[in-house]
């Protein structure tokens, strides 16, 4: 959600630090020291989505990950449906008549 809205850095740095800092060290600490089985040190992954979640969820609150991306602003309400719709582009329903610079 962040990253659509133009906070793609906090994501990546979320996504990092959550894999190799959290994941990563839990895996290997339970896998080789604790000799858990498999399904023990899956539920221990997912100890790395609640991380994200504790982190995620401030910050989309906080609405700091909104950010405008289209650089021009010639969009405005009164040429929504101009542009949505080109009105101005399309020919009309009637078979072309010579002259009227359609075609």
């Amino acid at each position: 959600m962040t990253s659509g809205g133009g906070d793609t850095r906090f994501g990546f740095l979320l996504d990092l630090t959550g894999a190799w800092c959290i994941g990563v060290p839990m895996v290997f600490f339970s896998v080789f020291f604790l000799d858990l089985p498999v399904y023990w040190v899956m539920a221990l992954v997912v100890t790395e989505e609640i991380y994200k979640l504790g982190l995620g969820i401030p910050r989309f609150r906080s609405r700091k990950w909104i950010r405008n991306l289209v650089k021009n602003n010639w969009i405005r309400p009164s040429n929504v449906y101009k542009v949505c719709f080109w009105e101005d582009r399309w020919p009309q329903l009637n078979p072309p008549v010579s002259g009227t610079g359609y075609w």
